[in-house]
């Protein structure tokens, strides 16, 4: 049975209080309220009041002076905790997107004049002094566990995942089973009846994108096991391999989604260059992310792009926000644009006319 959970009083008054403050104009430090005023207008008690104000000191929001009062630091003059990313292996070439979301955050934070930590240990082995210092985290999922997490969870730190996950917590909706239902729609609507998935970019992201193509399948009929699932690895030397065997299959493959536009650029570089096989004219190929590299070499691919630099930007404008007030950060959408190039063909005309209005 699900347990919902209220808002305490203590927390209740500490965001009352961090709104009012962050809502100032002020660039100067003003006093607040007294903390007999306080336990009236909240009819709270005064260890629930000062639980509340410890809180807010904590955030960098207030400062307390024995004898004199409380007192709220305006916006110029408010202590600004740094961000973190937890990152547990560098992005390789090939993930781009994740560079972009690092790049993104570090622009964000910049802009919020706050500095950023890139964390590569699990949050179980960090120091006191690195958790005391920390205002938020930017959790990018992968090769994370559900425990790493968690702990960021019971230290009462602000987190918010880069994308959608079976982690708890906030997160960027991208909204990738979406994106590959519609583009598998598409090919479906189109004509193909023999789609493959070249997964292999990142393990939490294919399985989001794979899920929406079996939505795609299920909704006309066709189970799991008529997907054709292929992992290219990275840079191992059998990518060559791997698709050539795609490409010599029976009954023929008549489209491909790739997880990733490099996966799906060095297909169609194959396809030119080794076989018989024209794209479109005997096998479609669809992409995600947007990436600008592929392009050079492979201009009309058709991919669904994500707007990764932004999200980390707003991941940086969302955790600086809830570093101050103590809430949790909301899921972000970001939702994906569909854009057409020349490697989507038809398998008939008349479907041709009817995925001409498809979009995301």
């Amino acid at each position: 049975m699900a347990i919902s959970r209220q808002e305490t009083a203590r927390a209740r008054t500490g965001r009352t209080l961090a709104e009012e403050i962050l809502a100032q104009d002020s660039e100067g430090i003003s006093a607040i309220a007294s903390e007999h005023e306080l336990c009236r207008r909240f009819k709270i008690s005064r260890v629930t009041v000062r639980l509340a104000l410890g809180d807010l000191e904590a955030r960098g929001l207030i400062f307390r002076r024995h004898g004199k009062g409380t007192f709220a630091f305006g916006r110029a003059k408010r202590v600004r905790r740094p961000l973190g990313i937890l990152l547990k292996t560098l992005p390789d070439q090939r993930q781009w997107p994740i560079s972009e979301l690092i790049r993104g955050f570090q622009f964000g934070a910049a802009a919020a004049h706050l500095n950023v930590l890139l964390l590569h240990e699990s949050p179980q082995e960090w120091t006191s002094e690195v958790v005391k210092d920390l205002g938020g985290v930017f959790v990018i999922p992968a090769g994370l566990a559900r425990q790493d997490v968690e702990i960021l969870q019971y230290l009462k730190l602000p987190v918010l995942l880069a994308w959608e996950s079976n982690l708890p917590g906030s997160h960027i909706d991208f909204g990738q089973v979406l994106s590959a239902r519609t583009v598998a729609e598409r090919l479906l609507i189109s004509g193909h009846e023999r789609i493959a998935f070249l997964g292999g970019f990142e393990a939490s992201l294919d399985e989001l994108k794979k899920a929406g193509i079996l939505e795609a399948l299920e909704s006309v009929g066709k189970g799991p096991e008529e997907l054709v699932e292929f992992m290219i690895p990275m840079d191992d030397g059998s990518t060559e391999k791997l698709f050539t065997e795609l490409t010599r299959r029976k009954p023929g493959i008549t489209a491909v989604i790739a997880a990733d536009d490099g996966i799906a650029a060095a297909f169609a570089r194959f396809v030119s260059s080794q076989t018989e096989i024209q794209v479109p004219e005997n096998i479609s190929v669809a992409s995600f992310h947007g990436s600008p590299f592929p392009f050079w070499t492979q201009k009309s691919l058709s991919t669904v792009n994500f707007d990764f630099f932004e999200a980390g930007r707003m991941a940086a404008e969302s955790l600086a926000l809830a570093s101050m007030t103590g809430e949790a950060p909301t899921n972000l959408l970001l939702p994906g644009t569909l854009v057409d190039g020349a490697t989507i063909g038809c398998r008939s005309v008349q479907p041709c006319q009817e995925a001409a209005s498809s979009s995301i």
